[in-house]
């Protein structure tokens, strides 16, 4: 079965941190939780160019910084009342110490790539992907 991807969109002041709230569902329809993923990878890029210009990545085996053992339903979430499992901030002061920085007028797509454990049970496989586009408006911009 094809994994659904349903990409996030939103938009941001400049220097702003941001966060992408999702609910990750393998395709036997159970919610992955902490635990279910072996690793992730995030990588960040500007969508202005063309082509894309990556300007951030990061790499973890730790699934409990973005993933959570049920689904979530405290007030950073208003979809649905069945909630989100899986929450990644971007932090500005991380991403705007490396050689790139997030910059007002620029759109970027946010790749969140999840590696399913080979100890999951269900009816999942291979790598999950979230993605998100996020509009970084100007702080002098009306």
């Amino acid at each position: 079965m094809a994994t659904t991807i349903n990409p996030i969109s939103g938009a941001i002041w400049e220097g702003a941190d941001f966060t992408i709230l999702a609910r990750v569902v393998a395709p036997d329809g159970n919610a992955l939780v902490t635990g279910n993923i072996e690793d992730y990878t995030v990588k960040i890029y500007e969508t202005t160019t063309d082509p894309a210009a990556a300007v951030y990545s990061l790499e973890s085996s730790d699934d409990s910084e973005i993933m959570f053992a049920a689904l979530q339903t405290d007030g950073w979430w208003s979809a649905d009342s069945a909630g989100y499992n899986l929450r990644y901030t971007a932090a500005m002061a991380t991403i705007n110490n490396t050689s790139e920085v997030i910059r007002g007028g620029h759109t970027y797509r946010t790749e969140i790539e999840l590696t399913v454990a080979a100890s999951y049970t269900g009816n999942a496989s291979g790598v999950i992907p979230v993605i998100a586009t996020v509009q970084v408006k100007a702080r002098n911009a009306v």
